[in-house]
């Protein structure tokens, strides 16, 4: 995965978590027109809509919903990969005093 897509995918779980644009754009430190940029630019990749526009709060499509689910595992499993790497866990078995950090999507 590229860092690119990596960007776009938190983008895209940080809005639909943050609930609006400018909330968004404050958590990211963006501006409110590189978020709306960068989900354009997204949905056009995908070729798909992911929000229901105009709306004064912001909805998905089901393509969004479910791309949005899709994109926090995947996110959720990174940071997983990445704590565990650099704790020098086992993650078949869990923490190493065996009580067992299961992977976010394993729970």
């Amino acid at each position: 995965m590229s860092a690119n897509r990596l960007q776009l995918l938190t983008i895209f779980v940080t809005l639909v978590e943050a609930g609006s644009v400018a909330a968004a754009a404050q958590k990211l430190e963006r501006s409110a027109s590189t978020v709306r940029r960068t989900m354009a630019a997204l949905e056009q990749q995908l070729a798909v809509a992911l929000i229901l526009r105009p709306s004064r709060k912001l909805k998905l499509t089901p393509a969004g919903e479910r791309y949005f689910e899709d994109c926090r595992r995947i996110l959720n499993r990174l940071a997983y990969a990445e704590e565990t790497v650099s704790k020098n866990l086992d993650p078949e078995r869990g923490r190493q005093d065996g009580r067992g950090a299961k992977a976010p999507d394993e729970q």
